[in-house]
């Protein structure tokens, strides 16, 4: 049996001394969730609650677990740091075909920020 008032009365405690707007938690065991429910709010403006379903945008976080993907993937010989990139992207825009997996990593590429070929703004 979980407890989940406990979970509850921890999560809310760390939310106030961290300061933290919103969340969702999850506990998984063997595959299944057990159990799960959102914290606070995803929006504090138009103060919209946080679901077990909500979608956080993770801005920068995501790319030290990619890096570590790659690196991962690297030392596992399955990809090469100095390789192009259209070796392992088909649908590439012309102007990125030398581009290699090294260049993304270490950012330079020579690309902006937001090249106008990606929709940074898409919801997924």
């Amino acid at each position: 049996m979980i407890p989940t008032a406990q979970i509850d009365e921890y999560i809310r405690q760390e939310m106030k001394k961290q300061k933290i707007p919103g969340l969702s938690l999850g506990i998984i065991e063997n595959s299944q969730l057990i159990y799960g429910r959102g914290y606070g709010y995803a929006n504090l403006e138009h103060q919209i609650p946080v679901k077990l379903e909500t979608i956080f945008q993770s801005g920068s976080m995501g790319k030290q677990f990619t890096a570590l993907a790659i690196m991962i993937l690297v030392e596992r010989e399955e990809i090469d740091l100095d390789t192009p990139l259209k070796e392992y992207i088909d649908d590439l825009p012309k102007k990125w075909k030398n581009i290699t997996v090294r260049h993304l990593l270490t950012h330079t590429s020579g690309l902006g920020d937001y090249p106008d070929e990606v929709d940074y703004t898409h919801e997924l």
